[in-house]
């Protein structure tokens, strides 16, 4: 009996079995022919997606770069020509490196090798063979190609190869991933009727493709957060909502300092400590709309230590939530360069605009002029820089300043003085005093030239010579040291204070005579002496400028009008004159030493007064010493 119950509860059950095992046969046949294949297929897709984007942008950023060399060569912007050339050669070698990445991504899925693998092959054969090879020339030859070449055509072929990985791969691809997202749906449904049927087997096959489900459909972060820690670049991945932190590459915790858990789930904020939190998320929302692909931030490492940063941008979508990927540069030093450098320009141009003196930067033409100078020529800004330097004086003075301008632009470093007529704008006669110098801007030499104003200076000393043929009876040169008198001296020195006086310009005067010259004459002689005048005043001559006014106005008492200059340069200069003369070898055993006043014109002051002003000052050196100078 026993045995005839048992066969007819097996027949009972035989079909619940057969169903169950037709149930336990289907769900495995599903798993292993439709889910496992599906993920496969859905992380390919992301996989595609993702290196597809990541391409696309790093094309984006080739054509912004390469525009930016072509501009900056253009307008002469070498500094930022410069950081551009080495952006697009970076660029270059990383877009390589993913087309090559996406190449093995879509060779490892066989059954997409034969549709997306030959326009692949297309569109990086375009790469490598046409765009590459011209963006590496641009990148050699920019200073030929550049000035040359409309760039129209090239930035067309790199926005179609731009918009070609977009079409075909990545929206299609997304396209392909819902529909077969949506026969998994259904799938479900049916089975999840027969599991209900089939009771506690159904349930469980029911959860075990809601499983499945939830396998496939884990969170994205999880995915791309194992993309970044495999990244060399370093990377962020933020919520642009709430600003959490919710992935980092492995350089981006080395660069800030931070363990993966004590940055990851933190807030931007932790490091963006400068820019107000409402800021910063304005700043996220502007990014998501893509109107904001690259920002400057000031980061704040672990240490404290405050950063510049600069972002490249790129929104994403995470299971529906609005997310940024932000990789990152670190510029501190680029950026300490570039305000140091702002800085000095600011400077000397502050400066500059302040003298009273032109001032020009210049290599064969201007490179930086103040308003005097513009003043002076009667040139605006941009008449003045298109013009060579020769060009701006007279044919018999073209080739000495060809000459200097050329010792200049090798590195040779000189210091020189000239007295030069002009030639303005408006033809007037303009004689100019000018001082120059070798320097070194950007990089390069260059002229940094100082020049005043001195026609009416010149007009002066045109009518003293013609004076001076109608009072020949007088003379104007003191015959033991060739030097001018004292009469000369007086006359010169009301002139120059007329001039001083009527257009307000600076005037000094410098008096100075031999200590215990009486000795010298007693111990060695008068002849002896004479020497000595003539040797001292010689000397002197060699350091003094070609519009100084050198006069003998006593025994060993002598006079210099120092025209254009304020009573500081006057006592370097006099200062120059007593370091020299202290350590010449005149030929005596004893060393000869002078000392030296130096006084400033003052308006209205009478020649008498100006005169005693400085005697006052030269008589003081003597009191505190001797072998000195003295201001009054």
């Amino acid at each position: 009996m026993k045995p005839l119950n048992l066969i007819n509860l097996l027949k009972h059950f035989l079909p619940s079995l057969f169903i169950l095992t037709g149930y336990i046969l289907v769900a495995v046949l599903v798993f292993y022919f439709v889910l496992i294949r599906m993920g496969r297929d859905i992380k390919f897709d992301y996989a595609v997606h993702l290196q597809t984007m990541q391409i696309s942008h790093t094309m984006s950023l080739v054509i912004t770069e390469t525009q930016n060399i072509v501009m900056f060569q253009r307008m002469g912007f070498k500094e930022q020509l410069n950081v551009s050339l080495r952006k697009l050669k970076a660029l270059i070698f990383v877009l390589s490196k993913r087309y090559k990445t996406l190449n093995d991504i879509i060779k490892k899925h066989p059954a997409e090798t034969r549709r997306l693998l030959p326009y692949q092959k297309g569109l990086y054969f375009h790469w490598i063979n046409i765009l590459q090879p011209i963006l590496l020339r641009l990148i050699k030859y920019n200073n030929i190609i550049a000035g040359k070449i409309s760039i129209t055509p090239l930035v067309k072929q790199m926005k179609q190869l731009e918009k070609g990985y977009y079409s075909p791969l990545a929206i299609k691809g997304m396209k392909q991933q819902i529909a077969d997202l949506n026969s998994i749906y259904y799938i479900s449904d049916i089975i999840y009727i027969i599991g209900s049927i089939i009771g506690f087997g159904g349930l469980a096959g029911i959860l075990f493709l809601m499983s499945a489900k939830e396998e496939i459909l884990k969170d994205d972060a999880e995915r791309y957060g194992s993309m970044f820690i495999e990244n060399s670049a370093p990377i962020l991945l933020v919520d642009a909502e709430t600003g959490i932190i919710k992935e980092a590459s492995k350089s981006a915790l080395d660069f800030y300092g931070y363990a993966h858990d004590e940055l990851v789930g933190a807030n931007i904020t932790k490091l963006n400590t400068v820019m107000p939190s409402e800021k910063q998320k304005e700043f996220r929302h502007k990014m998501v709309k893509g109107e904001i692909k690259y920002a400057l931030f000031k980061h704040r490492l672990k240490s404290g230590e405050l950063r510049d940063v600069e972002f490249f941008i790129t929104p994403i979508m995470i299971k529906g939530i609005s997310h940024i990927v932000a990789i990152l540069n670190d510029i501190t030093n680029d950026k300490i360069l570039e305000d140091r450098l702002e800085e000095s320009e600011e400077l000397f141009s502050t400066v500059a605009e302040e003298s009273l003196s032109g001032i020009a930067l210049s290599n064969e033409k201007i490179i930086y002029a103040n308003r005097i100078a513009f003043d002076m020529f009667g040139y605006s800004k941009e008449e003045l820089h298109d013009i060579y330097i020769w060009d701006l004086f007279p044919e018999d003075s073209k080739e000495m300043i060809k000459q200097a301008i050329s010792r200049r632009l090798k590195g040779d470093k000189f210091d020189s003085s000239y007295t030069l007529e002009a030639v303005p704008k408006d033809k007037r006669r303009l004689w100019l005093s000018i001082r120059a110098t070798t320097v070194m801007y950007k990089g390069k030499p260059a002229a940094l030239a100082s020049f005043i104003d001195i026609t009416e200076i010149k007009k002066l000393e045109e009518e003293l010579e013609r004076g001076k043929n109608k009072f020949k009876e007088l003379s104007e040169t003191d015959p033991l040291t060739g030097i001018f008198n004292r009469r000369k001296f007086e006359s010169s020195l009301s002139g120059y204070m007329k001039v001083a006086y009527r257009y307000k310009r600076s005037l000094s005067l410098i008096m100075f005579d031999i200590d215990h010259f009486k000795e010298i004459n007693d111990a060695h002689g008068h002849q002896a002496g004479d020497k000595v005048l003539k040797e001292l005043c010689n000397l002197v001559k060699t350091i003094l400028r070609d519009t100084d006014t050198f006069a003998r106005v006593g025994g060993e008492e002598f006079m210099i009008i120092c025209a254009e200059t304020n009573i500081q340069n006057a006592k370097n200069l006099a200062e120059r004159i007593r370091s020299s003369t202290e350590n010449h070898a005149f030929p005596l055993p004893d060393n000869i030493t002078l000392t030296l006043g130096v006084a400033q014109y003052r308006q209205g002051i009478s020649l008498d007064d100006f005169v005693r002003n400085v005697d006052q000052a030269m008589y003081k050196g003597k009191i505190n010493g001797r072998n000195r100078v003295e201001v009054y």
